[in-house]
C-alpha cells in the first residue's frame, strides 16, 4: 500500500511542476497562433523535451503603450508563421516575465533554425 501512496504523490508533484512553464518555451512545432480580441496571444505547438503539444496564453495589452505589445505580438506572429510553414527546420523561443501558472507579460520570441 505504501509504494502505491508514494508512487501517487510523486505523480501529482510532478503533474503540479508541469502547471508552471519555465521560460524560455521553445516550441519545436507551432500548430496555433492567436492574437485574441481580449489582449491575450495564445501559442499552440510541441514545447521541447514534452510528448503532447500544450497552449500557452500570453497578456498582450492594457499598459500604456498597448500599440507597442500590439506590434510586437504582429511581429512575433511573424516568426510563428515561419515556424508553422517548415515544420522541424525552426524552433519558437518564447521568454518572458512570470507570475503563477501563466506568463503575465507578451514575452520577447526568437526563431532558431534546427541544424539538420
Amino acid at each position: 500500500m505504501r509504494p502505491l501512496v508514494f508512487a501517487l504523490l510523486s505523480l501529482a508533484a510532478l503533474g503540479a511542476s508541469a502547471a508552471t512553464p519555465t521560460l524560455p518555451l521553445v516550441f519545436v512545432t507551432v500548430d496555433r497562433y492567436v492574437i485574441t480580441p481580449s489582449q491575450f496571444v495564445e501559442v499552440t505547438g510541441l514545447v521541447e523535451g514534452e510528448a503532447t503539444p500544450r497552449t500557452v496564453r500570453f497578456f498582450a495589452g492594457g499598459y500604456e503603450n498597448t500599440q507597442s505589445l500590439s506590434s510586437s505580438a504582429t511581429r512575433c506572429e511573424k516568426l510563428a508563421l515561419l515556424a508553422m510553414a517548415s515544420p522541424g527546420k525552426f524552433k519558437l523561443e518564447l521568454g518572458g516575465a512570470t507570475t503563477g501558472t501563466e506568463p503575465e507579460e507578451f514575452p520577447s520570441c526568437a526563431l532558431t533554425r534546427v541544424k539538420p
